[in-house]
């Protein structure tokens, strides 16, 4: 039925290919008559050959005339006449030899001799008027020129008429062609437009008969009546489309059922992560002294996180999981899922601890954006559904059976006894344990793309619950740099025996040379082992000490050894003053990579290096007696600073700035100090220079006031007259920015 169809419309077209072609050339053979005709009436040089042959015959006629009656009746002879009829029909020999040259075609040789003769005649006659002779010698040949000159004439005529009535018949011929096409395609053209009504009618029937009972199918009915042999072909073309659509609307609600859990979940983060920002800002308002910048690096952290979670959830939206470029960076995947599940566990009083391995790729192929938010999705249900108040991330890569192939497993243990180590908990009887298979394989096919044999399972002993997920990756780098830490000796001191057994487990892979001080006491032993860029690693976990004392009496026995000292707090509540005596915090779980980098990076720097230079400060002040009880305030903690009169003369310098600090009176002659300091922010801004900090000085205590001098860039306010202990606190703030970043 389908090669009919196409025959017929093959011959339809073929028919109406042949048609217009017929009617083309129907019209160029009447473009070419009247053309013809055109060109005839054109050729000029025809047309005045026979003109000139016309007056010849006339011209000869005459003569012919004069030289009968001459030769009849003598006396009655005109000579003048008959040399006026000789010279009129010589200038017409003339014309007519010039346009013969040309079209030789008409003319023949013979006709052109007589022409010749006729004129030699003339001559004789022009040399001795003797009549008698002219007619003797010009009548025989006048009568050969003047058959030739009738021969001209008629062909002339004959050939146009030839050549019209040959294009007249070939158009008669086309016009009937065009006819007998015409009719055949007319008659062809209505049997197979019956046959299209025909078949229309069909489906049309086809068509109610699967409307009537489409209110009964599902998607088993469907695949049913395609596997039927009883099943007509145009059944099955419908019945195909309905399948698709069935199928396009399970996945749309699968997605649908996706992207509410999404927005679930991420309102649940953002209102944890709004409620951390709100209680900071609060903190931040009562708490006047160095504080506040620990609790500031709570309201940043909070932030980066709410940013980091809307990128990941806007790229989401675009996702195309079937492009062959799709690569997945594992130390930004491994980063982002640790800060945000270390973000939730904090917002439900839980402890997390996370390992990665490092031996694991640097990059494999897959969808980064899905991949991140189906893992985040099952371990966030986990935190919340789960009761246990101890979390392990493990992370690591075993091989498969394919060679270019590796397996990833992500192990999510939550428990609540105490471990010895990573091994203790990996070493439980989990073989024998029951494995519930809990993979959501329709979120798998529509996020990880390229990711292969993703599966999720749940195993529980005694007080352990294991969330295992595991897939298959083709890997596309391979980390680099493995040995970093290498001569490098670390000292490890803290309670927590998971969070000690992490932190040695990821130096050790490093190259690092790891001792574990299990008490105080024994870093007091150990500290001698250490040499110049070795360093000490404590947790906030260390019990019966006060962390402040107990940092600052290592940093005293240290003395001048480049030996840096490293803390690892859960929360800023735990940094407070402590920081004073530590070379740099992190904030654990921290990403293996971060925490690596930053080490080595503070490991490597020399001593002198690591003291903190003064700042250079600058005042602005007005008052001469409030700009020296200032500069002697500093100078007492032993700072060296410049002074300036007024904002103007500030502005004034601006290419020339370099302080680290301003203290800038607000209200001053000439520019004042809020004017002063947006002109200061827009030239740095400009000049993409480092910021300074300015701390404004007021006389004035109202919320206006305050608001004012924030808005126009100043980082701090302080209300005249200047306290030494104010002014001591700000600036250590400023030293604890290079620790706490």
């Amino acid at each position: 039925m389908k090669d009919s169809k196409i025959k017929a419309i093959i011959i339809i077209k073929a028919l109406k290919l042949v048609l217009l072609v017929l009617i083309f050339l129907q019209l160029f053979f009447t473009y070419q008559i009247i053309e013809s005709q055109n060109n005839s009436l054109k050729n000029q040089n025809n047309q005045l050959i026979v003109e000139v042959s016309e007056d010849m015959l006339k011209s000869i006629t005459r003569l012919n005339s004069a030289l009968i009656i001459c030769a009849e009746q003598a006396e009655s002879c005109n000579d003048n006449q008959t040399r006026i009829f000789t010279a009129e029909l010589n200038s017409y020999l003339f014309e007519f030899m010039r346009l013969a040259a040309a079209e030789k075609k008409l003319v023949s040789t013979v006709a052109m001799h007589n022409i010749d003769r006729v004129k030699v005649h003339i001559a004789q006659y022009n040399a001795l008027s003797d009549t008698q002779l002219l007619q003797k010698q010009i009548t025989p040949t006048l009568e050969h020129i003047s058959t030739t000159l009738n021969d001209v004439i008629n062909a002339y005529h004959y050939n146009l008429k030839e050549q019209t009535e040959y294009h007249i018949l070939l158009l008669i011929l086309i016009s009937l062609l065009i006819l007998v096409v015409s009719i055949f395609h007319y008659f062809y053209s209505n049997k197979y437009i019956k046959q299209l009504i025909h078949k229309s009618d069909d489906l049309t029937h086809l068509f109610h008969h699967v409307l009537n009972r489409i209110k009964d199918l599902d998607l088993k009915a469907i695949k049913s009546r395609l596997s039927s042999i009883n099943t007509n072909p145009n059944e099955k073309k419908i019945y195909s489309l309905l399948l698709f659509s069935f199928e396009k609307l399970e996945n749309e609600k699968l997605k649908t059922d996706l992207y509410q859990r999404l927005y679930n979940l991420l309102g649940y983060e953002i209102r944890g992560i709004t409620n951390t920002i709100q209680g900071g800002v609060k903190l931040l308002a009562v708490d006047k002294d160095e504080r506040e910048l620990v609790l500031a690096k709570d309201v940043i952290t909070a932030t980066h996180t709410l940013e980091n979670l809307a990128e990941n959830f806007n790229q989401l939206s675009n996702i195309d999981i079937s492009k062959d470029d799709n690569i997945v960076n594992l130390n930004k995947l491994s980063s982002d899922l640790i800060v945000l599940l270390a973000s939730k566990s904090k917002n439900l009083s839980k402890s997390i601890e996370c390992y990665v391995d490092n031996t694991l790729p640097l990059t494999f192929y897959g969808h980064q954006t899905g991949l991140f938010w189906l893992l985040l999705m099952q371990m966030s249900d986990a935190l919340a559904t789960q009761g246990y108040e101890q979390i392990l991330l493990t992370i690591n890569c075993s091989g498969t059976k394919r060679v270019d192939q590796l397996k990833i497993s992500l192990n999510f243990y939550l428990y609540s006894s105490d471990y010895s180590s990573i091994d203790s908990i990996e070493q439980l009887p989990w073989s024998k344990s029951h494995k519930t298979l809990i993979t959501n394989k329709a979120l798998a096919r529509t996020l990880i793309g390229k990711i292969k044999n993703y599966q999720v399972t749940r195993q529980v002993i005694d007080n352990t619950s294991c969330f295992s997920t595991s897939f298959d990756i083709q890997p596309e780098r391979y980390q680099t740099q493995t040995s970093l830490l290498v001569d490098k000796k670390i000292l490890i001191c803290g309670a927590s025996a998971i969070q000690t057994n992490v932190l040695d487990k990821m130096l050790t892979e490093q190259g690092a040379d790891v001792v574990v001080a299990n008490t105080p006491n024994d870093i007091f032993k150990s500290i001698n082992q250490l040499d110049d860029n070795d360093g000490i690693l404590l947790t906030n976990t260390i019990k019966g000490v006060k962390l402040n004392t107990f940092c600052k009496i290592i940093k005293a026995r240290l003395g001048k050894k480049n030996i840096k000292i490293f803390l690892s707090v859960s929360t800023s509540n735990q940094v407070k003053e402590v920081f004073e005596h530590i070379d740099h915090i992190f904030y654990h779980p921290c990403p293996p990579s971060d925490f690596i980098s930053n080490m080595l990076e503070h490991l490597e720097k020399d001593h002198d290096d690591t003291a903190v230079a003064l700042p250079k400060l600058l005042i602005v002040e007005d008052d001469k007696l409030q700009q020296f009880i200032l500069k002697k305030i500093l100078s007492d903690f032993e700072y060296e600073c410049e002074t300036m009169d007024d904002g103007q003369q500030v502005v004034d310098n601006l290419d020339k700035l370099d302080h680290d600090i301003i203290f800038m009176d607000c209200i001053m002659p000439n520019l004042g100090g809020v004017d002063a300091t947006k002109r200061i922010r827009a030239y740095e801004k400009q000049h993409k220079k480092q910021p300074s900090i300015i701390i404004g000085a007021t006389a004035l205590t109202s919320n206006e006031e305050h608001k004012l001098c924030i808005d126009a860039g100043m980082d701090y306010v302080l209300h005249k007259p200047y306290k030494k202990d104010v002014i001591y606190a700000s600036l250590k703030k400023y030293i604890a920015i290079g620790k706490i970043k």
